[in-house]
């Protein structure tokens, strides 16, 4: 029956994935012709696509740094293309200070901002998926402070999932029959906004943590508040946003990933000027990653002016003060204190105790006779050396004092996330 009546019967096509495949794009409002399997609520387009235009229009013009919510839907985009690692850009600041309004304003390119945002309360297992369904595009987790639990272990499930999301994979898990299921996957950018401060989360975790700092990029909204809206500004700006994005969303999509796809060359070049322009010391700038992330916020900003006409002058100043924020945070890092800083390196020692040649000197009380044939008691200092391996690849231990080789410093600094350098001013700083 069916074969004689395929003419009259609608086919489509099953995927398992949203995002790039093969050089196309896929999501429900671009592909009809496609069942999506397991697709998160709230993808698609509603209403008016002429709608969407003018607010992004009138936003630009008006210069409302509220416009960022395009750059960072349109970096998202394009992250895979240019084969870059997944960051994390923090935003922080008082509430209406606009940072849930710039997600959502990207989280409105891809389809209804409401279904598509997420918080911190998600499970290990949840996470995964909800990144999976969100490949290629923005995740966005919303006022992470006010998730349930006590602040420690929001902050510990906030620094496990900045780390889960750069890894770009979760874990393998086995099935009921002993077979592993198949990894989960995921490419993109995560949002995270909060009223604190990233290092009140940062300094509350156990773990040494500068190592999230050179996944995220922060941006202080109190500062683009102040620098570039003001409250009269910022509150026509919001009503603006809310009165179209609620009702017309993921119209504009497909002119997008059109353009994108024709100026491939363009895009790449644009990346490797601005990367070059973020490496750049004599420039002021000093990033261990982040120069990444911040090249793509302005290819994703040059891509927009070259294909809208639109003077985006302010965008790339906003994109430098953030550039600023960063370059000045990260060199001062967050600084865990010496005690965390020795309970890690006990940590890695116990798991690497094979690695060391172990010697300990300790005192023994040992018997001889004097000149005059006495016999007397003495204290003798005694070294005693452990069982020890075939190489000591990372180094010794004497006396509670380490002393590592070059590979074991490398071992070290890997264990704790950070770079070598760093590694060494930390401990010059502690004593």
């Amino acid at each position: 029956y069916t074969l004689m009546n395929q003419e009259f019967i609608r086919k489509k096509y099953a995927v398992d994935t949203i995002g790039w495949i093969n050089g196309d794009y896929y999501l429900p409002q671009l592909k009809e012709n496609h069942y999506f399997v397991n697709l998160a609520s709230g993808y698609g387009s509603r209403g008016d696509k002429e709608k969407e235009i003018e607010l992004f229009t009138e936003l630009v013009n008006q210069k409302s740094y509220l416009a960022l919510g395009y750059v960072i839907g349109i970096a998202g985009i394009l992250l895979p293309l240019l084969n870059l690692d997944n960051f994390v850009i923090y935003a922080g600041g008082r509430t209406g200070a606009g940072k849930s309004t710039v997600s959502f304003l990207a989280l409105s390119l891809f389809g209804n901002y409401e279904m598509l945002k997420a918080t911190n309360d998600n499970a290990t297992v949840g996470f995964e998926l909800f990144l999976k369904q969100r490949n290629h595009t923005l995740a966005v987790l919303d006022e992470v402070n006010t998730s349930v639990g006590d602040v420690e272990k929001v902050a510990e499930n906030l620094v496990r999932n900045i780390y889960k999301f750069s890894g770009k994979q979760g874990r393998y898990r086995a099935n009921t029959d002993i077979t592993l299921r198949e990894q989960v996957r995921f490419e993109g950018m995560l949002y995270v906004s909060a009223e604190d401060d990233l290092k009140t989360f940062l300094k509350l975790n156990k773990r040494t943590v500068k190592g999230v700092l050179r996944r995220t990029i922060l941006i202080d909204f109190e500062k683009l508040y102040q620098s570039w809206g003001g409250e009269e500004n910022l509150q026509s700006w919001a009503e603006m946003v809310y009165s179209v994005i609620k009702e017309n969303y993921g119209n504009m999509l497909g002119d997008i990933v059109e353009k994108i796809k024709s100026d491939m060359d363009k895009i790449k070049e644009d990346y490797k000027n601005y990367i070059g322009y973020y490496k750049d010391i004599d420039q002021g700038w000093q990033f261990e990653g982040q120069e990444r992330a911040l090249a793509l916020l302005c290819t994703a900003t040059r891509f927009l002016e070259r294909h809208t006409g639109l003077d985006f002058g302010f965008m790339f100043e906003l994109i430098d003060e953030i550039a600023t924020l960063n370059n000045s945070e990260f060199n001062k890092g967050v600084r865990a204190t010496k005690e965390d800083l020795i309970e890690e390196i006990e940590a890695w020692i116990s798991e690497n105790y094979g690695f060391f040649k172990v010697t300990q000197t300790r005192e023994e009380e040992v018997e001889r006779y004097d000149e005059s044939g006495q016999k007397k008691k003495e204290r003798k200092v005694v070294e005693a050396t452990e069982k020890q391996p075939v190489k000591a690849l990372f180094g010794k231990i004497e006396d509670q004092k380490l002393f590592l080789t070059n590979i074991g410093l490398t071992s070290l600094a890997k264990y704790l996330q950070m770079s070598e350098m760093e590694l060494k001013r930390t401990i010059a700083e502690f004593g």
